[in-house]
């Protein structure tokens, strides 16, 4: 007999983070073929290009923010190119004072452009009129704020609010009049990139961490549909336990039970998390815990 409840614990993955093909096709590629992965990245290099404009725009697959650069400085002792840090931080900081910056979504991605946006005489190549909203991101798929933080020592810091921890890539293009542009596309990983993993694996597929999107709307948690789909080719929802939504054993059952009662016990799981739940220090796993969900005793574990 197959077990009910599986213990979720697969690496998080594309769709936000968190889905993941069982025994999936090796051969078949990513959804929009994206592989980029949500590291950090950086290049080391400093340029004496100054920012001239920031601007960005939606794509089938990612959205894209273009950090402008103008032409570089003659005479420059040494190499000079287009640098830069990419990381996602759990809170964006102003440089240089660490004064906390709240950005709209559900992740922060901070970049740190190894160039100016001043020139030699202090005065400013690129000055958004509203610094907190540098450019109009609304109706993005991904994107939530642009924050502009300024320079300072040479390099200057934008903050990219993001609608969850997602995939992306930061390259170089050339610009007009001698001029560069700094890209940086993060993925939509989306309803439909799940649509897309569902029909490229052959296989069940397992979104070990996530919930019902229609009873908290954060950006992990997934839309009924989406869930009914998962379900349908016989795969697992794994429901997890976050504690800075204030998860108690009996929010976090009543969640299983949303789900169980939408696609059958059959196709829930339980995620566990670090963020655990309030006051407790791990998940229950005893059998009674579930008894009030529904889930008889009987029907929680089985050989």
């Amino acid at each position: 007999m197959r077990k009910f409840f599986v213990l979720a614990m697969a690496a998080l993955a594309l769709l936000a983070g968190f889905a993941l093909p069982v025994e999936a096709r090796g051969t078949a590629a990513p959804y929009c073929g994206i592989r980029w992965g949500s590291l950090p990245k950086q290049d080391l290099h400093y340029t004496t290009a100054n920012i001239t404009n920031l601007r960005a725009g939606r794509h089938a697959c990612f959205d894209r923010l273009v950090v402008d650069l103008g032409p570089r400085s003659p005479g420059w002792p040494g190499p000079d190119a287009n640098g830069y840090q990419v990381r996602y931080v759990s809170q964006f900081t102003s440089d240089p004072s660490d004064r906390p910056i709240a950005l709209a979504g559900g992740a922060d991605l901070s970049i740190v452009v190894h160039a100016r946006a001043i020139d030699d005489n202090g005065r400013p190549t690129y000055r958004p009129a509203d610094a907190r909203h540098a450019v109009n991101v609304a109706g993005f798929s991904t994107l939530r704020q642009v924050v502009f933080d300024g320079t300072f020592e040479g390099q200057t810091q934008i903050g990219l609010g993001v609608r969850a921890r997602l995939p992306f890539r930061v390259f170089t293009l050339a610009g007009p009049s001698g001029g560069s542009r700094l890209v940086i596309d993060v993925a939509h990983a989306s309803s439909e990139t799940l649509s897309g993993i569902l029909t490229a694996s052959r296989h069940p597929v397992i979104c070990s961490h996530t919930a019902a999107y229609a009873l908290w709307s954060h950006a992990r948690h997934l839309e009924n549909k989406d869930m009914t789909a998962i379900a349908k080719k016989g795969g697992i929802i794994g429901i997890w336990p976050l504690l800075r939504r204030r998860d108690t054993l009996e929010t976090y059952l009543r969640a299983i039970d949303y789900v169980k009662n939408l696609v059958g016990a059959d196709h829930v799981g339980i995620a566990t998390d670090l963020f655990g739940l309030a006051g407790s220090s791990a998940v229950p796993t005893h059998k009674v815990c579930f008894s009030p969900g529904g889930f008889a005793p009987a029907r929680l574990f089985s050989k």
